[in-house]
């Protein structure tokens, strides 16, 4: 423990806001010391992957050929920037003829506890975010057309009181509830596509398969059309449900 925080748990039980720094503190040193952690594992494999090519004769455009991704990515493995996916380092230790365990050293371990901690707290991001996203449409387009078609009053006594106004003020603050729900999830999943230079909804899906975005990706409508086009069917989708309820409003509306 540092001085900084000998100093900090001494403090602690005296004073309330004392023990709130010193519990942040716990909390800082250890997202640090994850950190320090994976990068030391990123420098080790890095090295290896560098010894090894070396040793094979091979230059970084050579391996790279083998391994189907850029010179850059070597790069920057070797250099313990950032780290390979499951089927790069499946595909480095048949070109080099040694284990996997072999070629992570003694990062194996760790590698793969923060890879699938990043996995599972990305998906869990995604759903969530999905899942709120998804309620937000609902109402936006649904709860607006139900307040444009139909009205709603309440008898109370020998009074109705029409609550059109009140129920288009709650959607709006429920909307608003949402999109501030989403920024935490919004804030991981930005997280994770930096740590691990995911540009894209392919690279996203291809990290959580556990397959190289570089390579050759399952040729089927997800990879092909879906994950390519992500952003243009996500605002595409909710516009058409909206041009198609338009056109039943006016038509209702036509026809009374």
């Amino acid at each position: 423990m540092s001085r900084r925080q000998d100093r900090r748990v001494s403090a602690a039980g005296a004073d309330p806001d004392a023990d709130r720094e010193v519990a942040t503190a716990g909390a800082e040193d250890t997202e640090a010391v994850a950190t320090t952690r994976l990068a030391g594992t990123a420098r080790i494999i890095g090295a290896n992957i560098r010894q090894l090519r070396e040793r094979s004769g091979m230059t970084q455009g050579e391996l790279a050929h083998r391994v189907y991704v850029s010179r850059q990515t070597i790069n920057n493995w070797e250099g313990g920037r950032t780290l390979p996916d499951v089927e790069s380092l499946k595909l480095l230790s048949e070109t080099f003829g040694i284990s996997v365990d072999a070629l992570m050293g003694q990062g194996a371990v760790t590698l793969a506890d923060e890879t699938a901690a990043d996995r599972h707290r990305l998906l869990v991001s995604l759903v969530v975010y999905g899942a709120l996203d998804l309620v937000f449409i609902l109402l936006c387009l649904f709860g607006r057309l139900a307040l444009a078609l139909w009205g709603f009053e309440i008898e109370y006594g020998s009074e109705a009181y029409y609550t059109k106004e009140a129920l288009n003020l709650a959607i709006s603050v429920i909307m608003l509830v949402l999109l501030i729900a989403e920024l935490p999830a919004g804030h991981c999943i930005r997280k994770v596509m930096d740590d691990h230079e995911l540009r894209d909804a392919v690279a996203v899906m291809a990290y959580l398969e556990g397959r190289n975005p570089e390579r050759n990706l399952p040729d089927d409508i997800l990879y092909r059309f879906v994950l390519p086009n992500w952003q243009a069917l996500r605002a595409v989708i909710p516009l058409s449900v909206a041009l198609l309820m338009l056109l039943v409003y006016l038509a209702m509306t036509a026809a009374s």
